[in-house]
């Protein structure tokens, strides 16, 4: 992995671990309506791949248009209430 990769994946890192929690859900087979599983917390397929879509359009908008990541504008946000 590039140094480059490297700080991108670090810069984006909480917008990648929710991609990877639906994906790993979906994997495991948390999806509601799903054989015997009547957690709608899990969410249905339609609704985990729209979550899916959305997240990875985000990350994409963010990194090829070098937007903040969640974390930085959080961090921004805080640094404002708190000064």
């Amino acid at each position: 992995m590039s140094n480059n990769q490297q700080k991108l994946r670090e810069k984006y890192e909480h917008e990648i671990r929710e991609i990877n929690y639906i994906l790993k859900n979906l994997e495991e087979g948390r999806i509601y309506g799903l054989g015997s599983n009547v957690d709608r917390s899990a969410g249905s397929l339609q609704t985990n791949i729209s979550k899916l879509r959305e997240r990875l359009n985000d990350l994409f908008y963010k990194v090829e248009n070098n937007k903040p990541s969640d974390s930085e504008t959080l961090q921004e946000a805080f640094n404002k209430f708190i000064d």
